[in-house]
């Protein structure tokens, strides 16, 4: 009778453990990510333009500096589609990553693009 209380701990415990995600599939979906944040307006005239953005799927990701124009209500659509692609990709929900305090960020328009000015 012990041995069949372990077994069934034993499948128990083994059904939450969460499986390893795939490296290539999680690098590719962040690389994704990464490209549709890049694709987004970066120009600029002057540092107002510019904002931090913690656009990132994992809480601990630095902020993206953009133009204040980028947006939209399709632009945030996207960005959902985008999160929670690595979200699956990484076989996780957004609330299974850690907290994190955000990373400061210094928005500038730098030569007509918006840059983290990070002062030295």
């Amino acid at each position: 009778m012990k041995s069949l209380f372990f077994a069934v701990v034993f499948l128990l415990v083994s059904a939450t453990v969460a499986t390893a995600a795939d490296p290539v599939v999680c690098s590719t979906a962040k690389t994704t990510f990464n490209r549709f944040i890049a694709a987004q307006p970066n120009a600029c005239t002057a540092d107002a333009d510019c904002g931090s953005f913690y656009y990132g799927p994992e809480p601990c990701d630095p902020p993206y500096v953009l133009a204040n124009s980028h947006e939209s209500a399709a632009f945030n659509a996207a960005l959902k589609t985008q999160q929670d692609n690595v979200h699956v990709a990484y076989e996780t929900k957004a609330t299974n990553f850690p907290a994190c305090s955000p990373i400061a960020s210094f928005p500038a328009c730098v030569q007509g693009r918006c840059v983290n000015k990070v002062p030295r």
